[in-house]
């Protein structure tokens, strides 16, 4: 058990910028997911407004890839300076996703991935070979790139790091920009992984 336990200290951890995240720690070299609990809603919202600030804060520092799994991210709510620093790889479906995320991982010049698959429908997500998701990891222990999954459920087996998103946010929310709601956001670890296999369930949360 000490064994695995050290395993987790063997991965290096990225400053994303915002301090959700950064209070709970992003491995380099491996795949962290962020997903909903089974209720989504305004959980739906806090994952939304937790990609939105990632990407504004990180490309600030460094360069960043984003492979959206269906064509959905709406760049008009980063300053513009923010999306020219962006690599964005407009996917139509799962498949393409998960192929334009093997090679933007195998390039080795984007520090952070974000594979946005949020809005794919289910079928297309549990389609996805668990060998993909493995060959995935492979290629980031390689590189030393962090790769952040964004889905709608449990979806990783392999991930490192599973994160689950909730808020509570201000009945003028639509008025109000969308990094200026950062503050509802919680986010929650639901689990972490060692390199040998050890899994425990964890309660650790950060946010308001």
């Amino acid at each position: 058990m000490l064994e695995e336990v050290c395993h987790l200290s063997e991965y290096k951890r990225i400053c994303t910028g915002v301090p959700e995240l950064d209070g709970i720690g992003i491995f380099q070299g491996a795949v962290t997911e962020i997903t909903l609990p089974e209720t989504q809603g305004e959980r739906t919202i806090s994952s939304i407004l937790l990609l939105y600030a990632l990407l504004h804060t990180y490309v600030r520092g460094d360069r960043a890839a984003l492979v959206d799994g269906c064509d959905c991210f709406q760049p008009r709510a980063l300053p513009q300076g923010d999306v020219e620093r962006l690599l964005w790889v407009r996917c139509r479906n799962a498949g393409e996703a998960m192929q334009a995320a093997d090679y933007v991982a195998r390039d080795g010049n984007f520090p952070l991935v974000v594979l946005l698959l949020m809005l794919n429908p289910d079928g297309e997500l549990r389609r996805i070979p668990v060998a993909v998701w493995h060959r995935l990891q492979l290629l980031l222990e390689k590189s030393g790139a962090a790769m952040l999954v964004f889905t709608p459920f449990a979806l990783v087996s392999n991930a490192r790091l599973r994160i689950g998103t909730a808020g509570s946010f201000p009945l003028d929310m639509l008025q109000r920009r969308r990094l200026d709601l950062l503050a509802g956001v919680r986010v929650n670890v639901m689990r972490r992984r060692g390199k040998g296999g050890w899994d425990e369930a964890l309660c650790r949360s950060s946010g308001a």
